[in-house]
């Protein structure tokens, strides 16, 4: 899986909410029920990141990705607590994938 944009762009006019799209490939040989994917997520400033930030969110990785297919999903996410004054939220990494 690839995340096509980790960059600190402010991609939502919510400070607290961010978009980025993940591509997906299943290599397996069955098709995909479901799962997850952790997003690490921080607080950019324009100049970079802080040093603490939300965390890691999980959300949801599309089913039925059958072998050889590639999928790319668009995600939109939102902090449970509000940026600070002059920060917004960025998708910074992937974490762990749980395939089923």
């Amino acid at each position: 899986m690839r995340m096509s944009e980790p960059d600190a762009r402010q991609t939502d006019p919510d400070p607290a909410c961010f978009r980025f799209s993940v591509t997906y490939t299943n290599i397996g040989n069955a098709a995909t029920v479901g799962g997850s994917v952790a997003v690490n997520v921080h607080w950019w400033t324009g100049n970079g990141y802080t040093p603490a930030g939300p965390g890691w969110l999980n959300t949801p990785i599309p089913g039925q990705i059958v072998p050889g297919q590639t999928m790319s999903k668009a995600y939109r996410l939102c902090v449970p607590v509000a940026a600070p004054a002059g920060y917004y939220a960025v998708a910074s990494s992937l974490g762990s994938a749980i395939y089923n």
